[in-house]
């Protein structure tokens, strides 16, 4: 029994190990959605992605995006593309619900060469790229480049390492003809990583001294809290303009910096309930709606809503119709809690017209009726019309006789103004021999009298 019971706690301590690693490779159960916006262009917009927090998503081509007079060049966090560029295909972290918009270049901006310089390492430099003005590239790593003694530590503006650092994989705006060298740490060479409450309360995480090439699962922020604010994760700049990484994210550092907490205000939703009223009618009435405030909806029909002799002409604030009106279709933009009520007109009196046809025949057609919605007339016989050949067989809603029969003498109920067409049926052999009978009869009978 008790070797049985060793080894359930031990199947029970590795499933827990199991599940514990599995949580932090996925990166914990919040998921934030990743959404993409075509900003002005024509085409169908990427599907938005949903990511686990600490995760990072390879962002979209423009596949099937256009705009006339510019070429795609990216993602921006601003449609009006003020923002941080992120370029097709590098990997971004979101740090909450985000869109990303289209990031349209002037095809009449200039083109620049981005040159990769070894820096006195051996091996051959990425080639050269060569990008419109204000589009992002993905900075190629150093693979294939080796320097003895020293780690690759990304791309620098200076060959010295004195100007504006860059990391392996980063996304870099083109603004104009450049090198970039690459940046080599001697051994040795350590960074710190210090972290800002940046306007929060509380003690932010230790600051963390990392190797050259190595790197760090940058901390939560328990401790940390801003009034009105949740911490989303780690920015680059204090302003959160700058590169935004979630918790637990794997970061390598390539100089001494500050890592600012970010902080996404707490947006708070409200929601009115817009709600329809019969108004006298009788039926079902449309379904309630719950609306964001400032959000629009589409007023419905009646749908199946009525009221005897009156017609639906839409809604109104106002159960007696002094409010205001609004159309069925209407867009009414919903800034309260309100009740539209049903508005209800009263009927006016519908006449139609039905009309006879003589359909190819001679003579003169039976008069125009005129009959009352609802009301019901008796169709005429073809009493003077003829057709050589033919005799008269009552009335059709078709020229051709395709459509729908009617004889003489039936009761009609017109629902909109109608032309009856009379029915001619061709006089076969068969009928005239009847006729022949008939009158042959006749006659028998008549010399029988005699």
């Amino acid at each position: 029994m008790a070797e049985k019971s060793k080894w359930l706690a031990l199947i029970v301590l590795i499933l827990f190990s199991v599940a514990c690693s599995l949580e932090g490779n996925l990166g914990g159960n919040t998921t934030y959605i990743v959404s993409f916006d075509r900003n002005g262009g024509t085409g169908n917009s990427p599907s938005s992605q949903n990511v686990k927090s600490s995760s990072s998503v390879r962002l979209p081509g423009g596949n099937g995006l256009s705009k006339s007079g510019f070429t795609f060049g990216g993602w921006n966090t601003e449609s009006s593309g003020s923002g941080r560029n992120y370029s097709a295909d590098s990997f971004y972290t979101p740090t909450g619900n985000v869109t990303l918009y289209a990031n349209w270049i002037p095809v009449t901006a200039p083109a620049y060469t981005i040159t990769f310089d070894g820096n006195g390492a051996n091996g051959t430099p990425p080639v050269p790229q060569v990008a419109k003005e204000g589009s992002s590239i993905v900075l190629p790593s150093g693979s294939g480049l080796t320097k003895s003694g020293y780690t690759f530590n990304g791309w620098n503006t200076n060959a010295s390492g004195a100007g504006t650092q860059y990391s392996a994989g980063s996304s870099y705006t083109v603004n104009g003809d450049i090198t970039l060298y690459a940046n080599w740490a001697s051994p040795g060479t350590t960074f710190t990583v210090t972290y800002s409450a940046n306007g929060g309360n509380g003690t932010p995480p230790a600051a963390q001294v990392v190797s050259a090439g190595s790197s760090i699962a940058l901390p939560s922020g328990d401790g940390l809290s801003k009034i009105g604010f949740t911490f989303s994760g780690w920015g680059t700049n204090a302003s959160g303009s700058g590169d935004l990484y979630g918790v637990g994210s794997s970061y390598v550092p390539y100089s001494n910096i500050t890592l600012y907490a970010n902080w996404n205000a707490i947006v708070t939703t409200t929601t009115y309930t817009v709600t329809f009223n019969a108004n006298g009618g009788s039926g079902t009435v449309p379904t309630t709606q719950t609306v964001s405030a400032g959000s629009s909806i589409i007023l419905p029909n009646e749908g199946g809503l009525s009221k005897i002799g009156f017609t639906f002409s839409g809604w109104n604030t106002n159960t007696s119709g002094t409010g205001t009106n609004y159309k069925a279709g209407d867009s009414y933009t919903v800034t309260g809690n309100v009740t539209l009520y049903a508005k209800w007109d009263t009927a006016a009196s519908t006449s139609y017209t039905v009309t006879y046809n003589a359909n190819g025949g001679s003579g003169t057609v039976p008069a125009s009726q005129i009959a009352q919605s609802g009301s019901a007339i008796t169709l005429p016989y073809g009493t003077g019309l003829t057709k050589s050949g033919y005799t008269f067989g009552g009335w059709n809603t078709n020229s051709s006789g395709t459509g729908t029969n009617y004889k003489v003498g039936d009761s009609y109920i017109p629902t909109a103004n109608i032309s009856f067409y009379a029915k001619w049926k061709i006089i076969t052999i068969d009928s005239v021999n009847g006729l022949a009978n008939k009158f042959s009869n006749l006659k028998f009978s008549h010399r029988s009298q005699d």
